[in-house]
């Protein structure tokens, strides 16, 4: 007996509309991922892919030693690196306290202004003015925190930092964690 057209071409016929309903569903987790990234994350990865990978990569393996995301992990990371900047901000009054008392007076800021170039000087004297809360003409290491703390909020992170913003929401598979292979498959999808 000879096997009919129909006994052998329904089991691949259903098996390719199964694969092809698979591969519909993966792409439409993916699809919905995409509408969760914030607009400025997906402007960042469509104009540079590769950068955003290597970001996205260099970002994950920083969170854990695996590439794979918690929300936990993230919110420390972004922690250390707010610190790092706050740092930055303290090693630079520390820098302009010429007589090692705590504190930078205006006087001091105006010596060490004369090492820099002009547009230089111009942004110190502005960042020392805002930074002087009370007006007094003495940057004070809260005052510097605070104009610190500020200026992080207000500037946003680097190019890098804003892919890295929406990273939490590439999470295809809703597990609450976001894998390596997740954040190229997003990449890709957003790039084309």
């Amino acid at each position: 007996m000879k096997p009919s057209f129909l006994r052998i071409a329904a089991p691949v016929f259903v098996a390719s509309m199964a694969f092809s309903a698979l591969q519909g569903a993966a792409q439409t987790a993916i699809d919905s991922v995409v509408y969760k990234i914030p607009e400025n994350v997906i402007k960042e990865i469509r104009r540079d892919p590769e950068r955003a990978i290597q970001t996205l990569m260099t970002f994950a393996f920083s969170c854990n030693d695996d590439g794979i995301i918690t929300e936990e992990c993230y919110t420390t990371v972004r922690s250390i690196e707010k610190a790092q900047r706050r740092v930055r901000q303290a090693e630079l009054l520390l820098f302009m306290d010429l007589n090692a008392d705590g504190s930078v007076t205006l006087a001091e800021l105006k010596a060490c202004n004369r090492t820099q170039e002009p547009r230089r000087q111009s942004q110190n004297t502005l960042a020392f003015l805002e930074a002087d809360t009370n007006e007094d003409d003495i940057l004070t290491i809260t005052e510097v925190m605070q104009f610190a703390d500020k200026r992080i909020a207000k500037q946003g992170r680097a190019i890098s930092g804003r892919v890295v913003d929406g990273i939490m929401s590439m999470d295809i598979d809703g597990d609450g964690t976001v894998t390596t292979r997740e954040l190229v498959e997003v990449v890709k999808a957003i790039s084309g």
